[in-house]
């Protein structure tokens, strides 16, 4: 099979900012792995897109005008930088495909005008990093595997602080969001202002919301990593109130949740759901999962639960992705979700795929 050569090759522009060049030249690595010579992906700063001794300005401004994609890679040190704009600006001027990627640290939702109007993504875990295939599989007319590993992600991007930190640890990567979810049942009289009770809880730690939002059928308070929302059902003084997490900054609100719920001696129960990332997968079967279990800190319960020291849970399906869930009673920070993660990704109860 002959082999293209450079110029033959359509040209993938990776903007970004020296400041994060380390990151950028291992995920360079890892495209040009996995593309194997069928694409050039040029990096400024790897040493190698810009030969010695040629002139910078020049060799860009080549590779420019003959890319058909151009990956605009914004972090705090880059989303401001005159040069990454000025870059993105030639490209969208001459119809080249641009498409911003937010680094672990920040956020698409952050972005301001005129980037935010571009369609971009968060490149924040494993799952994410197959959008860069798929983009450049679709403008390139190629057919590259499109999965990637959490071991993959973390050769470029490494346990990132907010990991480490965060409220599952090692295994936020493979988390999409935790759900609550409850449905009171109250006398129709009752004053339930639920959003009302959580902004005082908020505001009592000093944290203020970005914004609530109050209408007649539904109340909803909005703050960095987490979105409330109480509405009405059918009967009267029947509502349901949900709440969804990033698992990037859970750590931050669930004390302030745990505090809300005892506030008033809720008597309604709320039911968690752990979602987890399209990547991800599972094992169902009973027989399965119990052999998979053997031996480990985590014992089969009754009714199809699981259990580790106090806590039960189960681990099912929807949709085709691995779920878990529990009931909630005000105890997140007491909860050891991050220890059951940990047994179930090492038994190979979750697993990559």
């Amino acid at each position: 099979m002959k082999r293209n050569t450079n110029s033959e090759k359509p040209i993938v522009f990776l903007s970004h900012s020296s400041k994060d060049k380390n990151r950028l030249i291992a995920l360079k690595g890892l495209l040009e792995d996995r593309f194997r010579g069928a694409a050039q992906f040029f990096l400024s700063s790897d040493g190698e897109s810009l030969p010695l001794g040629k002139n910078w300005v020049s060799e860009i401004s080549d590779a420019l005008a003959k890319a058909k994609l151009m990956f605009l890679f914004l972090s705090e040190n880059s989303v401001n930088s005159r040069w990454v704009h000025f870059e993105a600006g030639y490209a969208y001027a001459n119809r080249i495909d641009v498409v911003p990627v937010c680094l672990p640290g920040l956020d698409l939702d952050d972005v301001g005008a005129p980037l935010h109007l571009l369609q971009g993504f968060n490149l924040h875990s494993a799952s994410t990093l197959s959008n860069l295939v798929e983009k450049c599989n679709k403008v390139c007319g190629l057919d590259m595997d499109k999965v990637f590993s959490i071991s993959d992600f973390n050769s470029v991007f490494g346990p990132s602080e907010l990991q480490a930190e965060a409220y599952f640890g090692q295994w936020t990567v493979g988390v999409s969001e935790l759900e609550l979810v409850g449905e009171p049942a109250l006398p129709a009289s009752t004053d339930f202002n639920a959003v009302g009770e959580l902004e005082k809880v908020y505001l009592r730690h000093g944290e203020h919301p970005t914004c609530t939002r109050y209408s007649e059928t539904n109340r909803q308070l909005e703050s960095v990593g987490v979105f409330f929302k109480q509405s009405e059902r059918d009967e009267p003084g029947a509502y349901r109130v949900e709440a969804t997490f990033s698992p990037e900054l859970l750590h931050l609100h669930a004390a302030i949740f745990d505090e809300w719920y005892r506030s008033r001696g809720h008597t309604y129960d709320l039911r968690a759901r752990i979602w987890f990332t399209p990547d991800v997968a599972g094992i169902y079967e009973r027989h399965k999962l119990t052999t998979k279990l053997y031996r480990s800190d985590i014992e089969v319960a009754v009714a199809g639960q699981l259990k580790l020291k106090e806590f039960t849970f189960v681990v099912s399906r929807d949709s085709g992705r691995p779920l878990l869930h529990f009931g909630y009673c005000g105890n997140l920070t007491q909860l050891p979700l991050r220890d059951v993660l940990g047994i179930l990704f090492q038994r190979g109860v979750l697993l990559y795929q």
